[in-house]
């Protein structure tokens, strides 16, 4: 009798460990999908336009693996979130290949400018951007911390977001590695969209 007592407790115990698990187990799951939050890359003021960088996590389960660049723009008289235009937002998986994630917009009618996100795997530590007829930068990507990352939700990435004066077409990316050897070259047809 007492054995069957034991027994019974010890049935008992062991389905209670399993649901404790599978509770953890989801309360884990949930956490990893998370209160995620975009943060801010860059933000500035140029010819009285207000305009924003962020990356956050695109959807889903995986969406961490495919950081989203998201850029804000209003005009500079407006303040608050209700001030914002308009916005564009891309997201990709930054293969392995170097090719990058880069979002654009163009914000402004008699004074325009265009405001560019770009987005690189860690390797790539800076970029050559050429706009063409409109010139050329060279600019050395940031990194995103770990808290960043943390509150974000994304994998690791380098990035850089600036504004420039007037309607400019990104032509070409040239990505750089840390000896500053060539990563990534590629043609890139990035014609900013038009904000509202």
């Amino acid at each position: 009798m007492i054995a069957e007592v034991l027994s019974h407790r010890a049935r008992l115990f062991s389905t209670c460990l399993v649901l404790v698990a599978c509770v953890v187990a989801q309360q884990e799951a949930r956490a990893e999908e998370g209160p995620y939050r975009p943060v801010l890359l860059d933000q500035g003021i140029m010819r009285q336009h207000d305009w924003a960088v962020a990356v956050m996590r695109e959807d889903g389960r995986y969406g961490g693996q495919r950081p989203c660049l998201l850029i804000v723009t209003g005009p500079r008289s407006r303040h608050g979130e209700d001030g914002f235009k308009g916005y564009s937002k891309t997201c990709s998986a930054l293969p392995l290949g170097g090719r990058p994630n880069i979002v654009s917009v163009t914000t402004g009618e008699d004074a325009e400018v265009s405001i560019f996100g770009v987005a690189f795997r860690p390797r790539v530590r800076s970029v050559y951007l050429d706009f063409g007829p409109d010139g050329s930068l060279r600019v050395r990507l940031k990194q995103l911390n770990d808290r960043q990352m943390q509150i974000a939700g994304v994998r690791p990435i380098r990035y850089a977001a600036f504004a420039l004066r007037g309607d400019r077409c990104l032509q070409q990316v040239i990505g750089y590695g840390k000896a500053g050897g060539e990563i990534y070259r590629g043609p890139i047809d990035q014609c900013p969209e038009h904000a509202e």
